[in-house]
This record gives structure tokens, sequence and C-alpha cells, in this order.
């Protein structure tokens, strides 16, 4: 794409603001321009949040086909808040649908030239019924509308600017997390760093992982375990294995050495606050046992560790739409799908879930390891938990 930039960018070095509107760029309708200079100016609100934004800059809405939109940020040319000749290209989170004010705000106040995207459509980060029936709309979401952002953003730059940028960074959480490692491991020419945290860039087995949790606990009345137990159970893993480590901090240093059974805070007669029922115990055990092939026990997904009981909360009563959305309208293609019906220990469902990995894998999950295209260009990788 740089020489498509050159040639797009060259007959319109150092425009104005406004005169971007009338930018022509192959496959992108630039669809508002406007100049942003009043202290505290407030972006449209989103699941992310409201940003708050205190330094000038001219904001560029555009538009890629089929459906992805799209808004450059751009600081001053020169001075107190110029530019600083870089660009953050920003990820979204869940299953995107709106743009990252937040990160962009973040981005222009520290002198980046900063761009983001819905990654082509539009409505809340958990729900998926987008993707019913459309797959180009799947491919922009993973990784194709972040692709054509990042190039776009880069000519508007050149244009504004007269001058392409410096560096190029991409910064990500979660879902976007997993929009960096797959720009560095699809698009590896688009950044020289990207800043992938907590990625969430295996979903055709993190999104079933999550929901399996949830399942254990309804699979009977008997085996929900009561919210106001979950103390109860943190506190018994941490009192087995807190100070393996030598330390006494209300942490279990490495989970997997943790040897806690919760069979250990069975009742001894009838159901009490201060033990487990047996079908109560056995959910906690197979939650630390994580999602495993009913028949092979091979590992599909990691289990939630040991000292993790009191963030179990959102994940086991109530399972985020997120896990749900990408059985309805990517696996099944069924809006009325009801996730307490599915059997995690049936092995035709296994079957199920191991070929939509092999169907959606190749579009959804980002887990090449070889980056050596990237590293090749000089690109860093930050990676962090």
């Amino acid at each position: 794409f740089g020489g498509l930039v050159a040639a797009e960018t060259s007959q319109a070095a150092a425009m104005t603001c406004d005169a971007l509107k009338d930018l022509k760029l192959t496959g992108v309708t630039i669809t508002s321009v406007e100049s942003i200079d009043q202290a505290g100016w407030q972006s449209p609100k989103v699941a992310f949040g409201q940003a708050t934004v205190s330094v000038p800059f001219c904001r560029v809405s555009g538009q890629i086909a089929p459906a992805i939109n799209f808004e450059v940020w751009l600081p001053p040319a020169d001075g107190d808040h110029a530019w600083n000749g870089k660009f953050n290209g920003v990820g979204n989170g869940g299953l995107a649908g709106e743009l990252h004010y937040p990160a962009m705000a973040e981005a222009v106040a520290r002198g980046y030239a900063t761009a983001s995207t819905d990654t082509g459509h539009q409505g809340f980060l958990g729900n998926g019924d987008w993707a019913l029936g459309h797959p180009e709309l799947l491919i922009d979401f993973a990784s194709r509308s972040i692709h054509e952002t990042s190039r776009a953003a880069k000519a508007i730059i050149a244009a504004y600017y007269g001058q392409a940028p410096q560096f190029s960074y991409f910064t990500g959480c979660s879902g976007g997390g997993g929009q960096a490692l797959s720009e560095a491991q699809r698009y590896p020419a688009d950044y020289d760093g990207i800043v992938s945290m907590a990625p969430a860039n295996f979903p055709t087995r993190m999104w079933p992982g999550e929901l399996h949790a949830a399942w254990v606990t309804h699979r009977a009345p008997e085996h929900l375990i009561p919210q106001e137990k979950l103390p109860l159970i943190h506190h018994a893993a941490l009192a087995a294995c807190d100070e393996r480590d030598g330390v006494k901090d209300g942490l279990i240093d490495d989970p997997r050495q943790c040897d806690f059974d919760p069979a250990s805070l069975l009742c001894k007669g009838d159901d009490a606050a201060d033990c487990l029922t047996a079908g109560q115990a056995d959910s906690v055990a197979k939650i630390y046992d994580g999602l495993k092939h009913p028949t092979t026990g091979e590992q599909f997904w990691p289990p939630y560790e040991k000292g993790s009981e009191l963030e179990w909360p959102g994940h086991i009563y109530d399972p985020f739409s997120i896990p749900t959305s990408y059985f309805k309208f990517m696996v099944f293609g069924n809006p009325e799908w009801d996730w307490k019906t599915f059997d995690f220990t049936d092995p035709k469902n296994f079957d199920i879930m191991t070929e939509a990995t092999y169907k959606l894998g190749p579009i959804l999950n980002s887990t090449e390891p070889d980056l050596s295209a990237f590293k090749g260009r000089g690109g860093k990788p930050i990676m962090a938990q």
C-alpha cells in the first residue's frame, strides 16, 4: 500500500482539515470532516465510555465498503499540541461494533494521529447477530477492517501533514489484543510495533471454554454454586497453596501446582454456608479442570485457576453474551439456540466445536507463532496478560 499512499497523497500534501473532505482514496469514502478546537469536547458515548478531549484536532470520518466505519483524529501540525510524527491505531473489545473513543482520546492527547473502526458492523460489543448469513462481515470483523482502516489512516495522515508517519503502532486489549496479534501475523507491514494486552486471539476455543464454566453449574439445580460460597472456596484454596512460594500474600504463585481439592469442603451432613454439597464440589472441580474432550481428555481450553474464585460471578451464573453469540450466529446459525441444552460431555457436541474451529479458526483466530515477517521488518511486539 505504500505506493498507493504516495500516489494518492502526493498531489494533496499538507492539506487543511476542511480540504480533507475532498480527498480521494481508492475504496474509501470520506463522510465528514470537523475541526475540534474547543476545550472539553466530548465524543459520542459508547460501551467503552465517553471521551473528553481538551486538545485541538481534526476529526475525519469515513467508510470502507461494504460497511466499515472509521475515524482518524489528527493533532495540529505545530503549536503546543503538535503531532509527534507517529500513528497509533487502537483496537476494540468484544465483538466491536463501536469506535474506541477513549483510546483515541488518550492517543491524540499525547500527540499521536490515531484511528479506530467499528470493524464493519454497528451494535453492542456483546451482540453477534450481524454475523448471521454474512461471512464477509465476519472477515471484516476479524482482520480486514483493521488492515483497511490502517491503510486509509496512513493516507489521510500523509495528506494532512505532507508526510507519512515516522512510526506506526497498534495498541489493544482483549479483543483489541487479538487484533494486534492479527496485524502482526496477517499484515506485518502495517505497524512498526504492537501492544497486545490480554489478547483474545483464540476465540474458537476461548468462547466455548468460557461458556463451559456456566454450563457446568447449570446442568442441574444441585450443581449451582451459591455466590455466597465463592469466598469459602477462595479462602480454602489460598489456605492450601498461598504459602508454597514462601510468601503469604493472598496469591497462589503457580495455580497449576496447587493441589487443593474442593471435596475437602464437603458437608458432613445437610447443606450449610460453610461447606459444599457433592453437586457443588463437583462443579468446582470441573471448573478447575477446564474444557476437555469427553473421550480423550484432551484440553480444549484451560481452566479457571485455583485462586480466581472471586472473579467467577461474571462467568458461571449468567454468561456473557459473546460466547452465546458465537454459537448462535457463527456456529449454528440459529438465533434461538439455548446454551443450557448443549451438553459439553457429549462427543457429538464436542465434534461440532472442533469442526467450528477448523472452519472458523482461519478467519477468527490469530495463533500463528511465526512472526518472522513482522520481525524481519524490525517490528517490535509487547504482550501482557
